[in-house]
């Protein structure tokens, strides 16, 4: 995530199964304009089952921005 472009990632989808514990961001050293940084997730693992972990870079704007959606934002859990 870089938060001088104004676009943050958020969490799209999410299974059942787990639930978001939260989400920091950390700022790469040293903070200087166009340094970008970290999204840190956790999770926790409520019950068995599976599905996908979806990400999406979008800009609070007028109107709203929502990047396209990159590999890498993509990911599937299964707790068992």
């Amino acid at each position: 995530a870089n938060s001088s472009t104004g676009f943050a990632s958020t969490l799209s989808e999410l299974p059942s199964c787990v639930y978001l514990v939260s989400s920091t961001y950390v700022a790469n050293h040293p903070q200087i304009p166009g340094s970008g940084g970290t999204q840190v997730y956790k999770f926790v693992a409520v019950k068995n089952g599976e599905g996908p972990i979806e990400f999406r870079h979008v800009k609070f704007s007028t109107p709203i921005d929502i990047a396209d959606q990159t590999q890498m934002e993509k990911r599937f859990v299964i707790v068992s």
